[in-house]
Formats: C-alpha cells, sequence, structure tokens
C-alpha cells in the first residue's frame, strides 16, 4: 500500500503528550476540523491544546482529492428534497464561507498548496442522471446560484464521449490538502499547543473535562471531538459509518487532461489535475459498497483496478504512480454533526462529513470551538448533533 500523495503519515513534526497539560479548550482530531477549532479558540483568546492520535492530516484529511465545493454532501435537489430550499441556501452559504476562510488563510501560509480556483463540473454518467441534472441545474439558477449547464458537446475531450453532459460550477476550487493542513498547524504551533502520535483513550466528566491519552493527560473546560470516522470510538452512540474510499495518481503528465475537478455518476467518480500536472482519481466505491465499509486503510483491487482503467481511458499510457485509502464518516443522513453533544456536558463535536469533508469541515470546527466558548456561533439546524444522538 502506498502513503497519498499528500503527506507521509509516519512523519511526525510535534512531541507525543507526556504528564499533565492544561487547557482552556481541548481538541481531539489534527485534520481539517481540528485545526478549525484550534485556530478559532486561539483567536478568541484561549488556550488550545490539539491532540492527535496519528500525524497531522494522516487520516481522511490528508487522503482525499482536495475539492473545494459548495453545498451540502448529498447534493443540491436531494438537500431541498429532504430539508427544503431555505436551509439548502443556508448550507450552500457556509461552505462558500469556508471556501473563503481557507482562501484567508492560505495567504497568511509560506506554504505552497497547489491552491487553483478553476470551476468543478458535475458530469452526468447516464440519460437518467442527465435528466435530473438539466432540471436541478434550472432549480439552481432560480435559487440565484451561479452555475451553468454544459451539454455533451461542450465539454472538454475526452469527457465529452464518456458522459452525456454537466453542470458547471465556476467559484470552486482546489488544493493540497496535506500541505494545507500541515502549514497550518505549524502556523497554529506558535500559539496553540499540538501532539501527535497521542490518541485520547477516555474522556472522563467532573468539575473539568480530563482527557486520558497513553502517556499523559490534559485538563479543560470545554473539549472539541473532531475525529470524523473514529468519533464513535470516544463518543458511543455517535451513528458515524467509517467509509473507506479509494484513490489513485499518475506521475506528472505533460498536458491538462483534466482543466478543472470533475466528479460523476452522483459523486461515486471524481477526478483533477494537480497544478505539478498529476492526475489524481478516485472513487467508484459503488462497485461494492458493502465491502468498503470500515477503518482499515485497505487496498481494493478491483475498484483500484476500475481507477487504472479511467486513467487508461483519459490519460492512455500515464499509468498510476500511487494507490492509497482514506476512511471517511458518514451519518443516516449525510449532513455532519456540528455543536454540543448531547448527555455529554462541556464536550462538543464537528464530524460525520459524508465526503464532503474539504468543503466544510474547517469552519464546521471553528464554529463548534466558537459554540463551545459560549459565542454563539451559526449552525445550521441540519448539522445539530441532538437530531441522531440521544440523550
Amino acid at each position: 500500500m502506498s502513503d497519498p500523495l499528500w503527506v507521509v503519515p509516519g512523519e511526525r513534526t510535534f512531541p507525543r503528550l507526556q504528564g499533565q497539560t492544561e487547557a482552556d479548550v481541548a481538541v481531539v482530531g489534527g485534520g481539517f476540523s481540528g485545526l478549525g477549532a484550534a485556530w478559532a479558540a486561539m483567536q478568541s483568546g484561549a488556550s488550545v491544546v490539539v491532540l492527535e492520535a496519528r500525524t497531522i492530516a494522516a487520516g481522511a484529511s490528508g487522503r482525499n482529492a482536495g475539492f473545494i465545493l459548495s453545498g451540502p454532501a448529498m447534493g443540491f435537489g436531494a438537500s431541498v428534497a429532504a430539508i427544503g430550499l431555505e436551509e439548502t441556501l443556508e448550507i450552500w452559504r457556509l461552505t462558500e464561507e469556508n471556501h473563503s476562510l481557507l482562501l484567508s488563510l492560505l495567504e497568511e501560509l509560506s506554504t505552497d498548496c497547489g491552491y487553483l480556483r478553476r470551476g468543478s463540473l458535475s458530469l452526468a454518467a447516464s440519460d437518467t442522471e442527465w435528466d435530473v441534472m438539466q432540471e436541478e441545474c434550472g432549480r439552481m439558477l432560480n435559487a440565484g446560484l451561479n452555475v451553468c449547464l454544459m451539454p455533451s458537446s461542450s465539454l472538454p475531450r475526452p469527457f465529452d464521449s464518456l458522459y452525456q453532459g454537466g453542470v458547471y460550477h465556476p467559484g470552486n476550487a482546489e488544493l493540497d490538502p496535506g500541505a494545507f493542513l500541515r502549514g497550518m498547524a505549524r502556523h497554529l504551533a506558535t500559539r496553540v499547543t499540538i501532539f501527535e502520535e497521542s490518541p485520547v483513550e477516555v474522556i472522563e466528566n467532573g468539575e473539568q473535562l480530563l482527557l486520558l491519552s497513553l502517556e499523559g493527560t490534559v485538563t479543560a473546560r470545554r473539549v472539541v471531538v473532531a475525529t470524523n470516522a473514529y468519533t464513535d470510538t470516544l463518543l458511543r452512540a455517535v451513528p458515524i459509518a467509517p467509509t473507506r474510499g479509494q484513490v489513485a495518481s499518475t506521475r506528472p503528465l505533460s498536458r491538462v487532461i483534466a482543466p478543472f475537478p470533475m466528479y460523476a455518476d452522483r459523486g461515486f467518480q471524481y477526478w483533477r489535475q494537480t497544478a505539478d500536472g498529476r492526475l489524481v482519481v478516485g472513487g467508484w466505491r459503488n462497485l461494492d459498497l458493502e465491502a468498503e465499509v470500515g477503518r482499515d486503510e485497505l487496498l481494493h483491487e478491483r475498484i483500484q483496478a476500475a481507477l487504472r482503467h479511467f486513467v487508461e481511458q483519459v490519460a492512455p499510457g500515464a499509468g498510476i504512480e500511487r494507490r492509497w485509502a482514506g476512511i471517511m464518516g458518514f451519518t443516516p443522513d449525510h449532513y455532519p454533526l456540528v455543536g454540543p453533544v448531547p448527555g455529554h456536558a462541556g464536550i462538543f463535536m464537528a464530524a460525520g462529513y459524508s465526503g464532503h469533508g474539504v468543503a466544510m469541515a474547517f469552519i464546521c470546527g471553528a464554529r463548534a470551538a466558537r459554540e463551545s466558548l459560549g459565542e454563539g456561533a451559526i449552525i445550521p439546524g441540519a448539522f445539530r448533533p441532538e437530531r441522531l444522538i440521544p440523550v
């Protein structure tokens, strides 16, 4: 199994937790949600400790394709059907704010994060999907969203022969998630204490919250659990299903294959070309949905073969240089869980992004942290944990 393109998971920058430490806010998890929570709590003047079980961005946050998209995970039409237009637009605005926040932070970092804002293209893999997509595009335009319908004749080659048409989203973007998060961690470390290879085993309630790790403890007034697919190891009743995603990447190519991030077949297929020319292809999980449930970062040979076949179709001779798997966290309704955890005083969470984490996880972590500090952060009602977690 290869390491992901974006990070070397075993490369540690920060020390392990040893002995006793105190903080106003303890954050469990060093991915997009966790660093978003740490950043917001720091901005509010709180003392912050981050505890990461592996290394920064070693989990799904550093194993995804780096798409910065607008909107909810299940798409505009499905979300409107589930929660209504106004709540769906609230989520849309939140993802746009997330993008703006990431962009402002990118400007503060000295790291090249491979950020490109070229838009994205959602493609129809069947006539039925194309019919739905055309209707949905009309509804998005009526709602004032900036999208554009593209028939197959307008698609970049060779995708015009593989897909029926698509919807172009000009505001979307892409980045190297590992470079961003590890750069962000170094940026935060001047005011935030970060521990790597320090898994939290138990959170105990008392006058203050006590987090127990292998070689040390942290005492905190508030805790933000930002562990996505691993959340139920600390919060037993949280319904987040660990779900594996397969990804592969080529060597740098000499020509542009994908002029912007693309995704098809209801998001089960996705690919983009990085700033240095590599084609990154992921998904095809629907070839074996049951087998792709679990927390082991295993390669699924049948799905990896599908990724290789796709690369051969669109970039003959490119070959696969790296391949890897990452574990996402899916909730039953595909909306994340953000806010106070019912029945756990002082504990807040930001997790369960259902394959759409780069689009919203950083700002969700930030808002969970701000709410933990009593700042009244605005969190969409569809994200509230009490809808799925019994008291």
